[in-house]
């Protein structure tokens, strides 16, 4: 119940900060400049350290909540449910380092085909 009521507030928070806010979509150089840098000092690299996590986070948790809801196959089958998000940011940016052109994208759809890449389900 506390949940349901957390994520309550917290749905309506999001579409209530976000409703005269303009369509923005982060693209893969966005997600890259944040989560591997350059940074200007330890305090900048430690805030967009935690947006990674959280970033991935969020994904890998709507990913489990999809796959729970609506009884469908994931796009992708990591390892363990534990979830090491400094692996999967590596992964993730390793495969955007290798696809360049692929960079003005929109990052939801480029950390998909990554983690697919990384953890096809068979």
């Amino acid at each position: 119940m506390v949940c349901s009521f957390l994520l309550l507030i917290g749905l309506s928070v999001s579409l209530a900060s976000s409703a005269g806010a303009q369509d923005y979509s982060l693209t893969g150089n966005d997600f890259l400049r944040r989560c591997d840098g350059p940074f200007s000092n330890e305090v900048e690299k430690l805030g967009y350290a935690s947006f990674c996590t959280g970033y991935l986070q969020g994904f890998q948790q709507m990913q489990h909540i999809v796959v729970g809801m609506r009884n469908v196959q994931p796009l992708y089958c990591e390892p363990t449910q534990s979830g090491n998000y400094e692996q999967l940011e590596r992964i993730v940016v390793k495969w955007l380092k290798n696809n360049p052109e692929q960079l003005h994208r929109d990052a939801r759809l480029l950390v998909t085909k990554a983690l697919m890449e990384a953890f096809p389900c068979r």
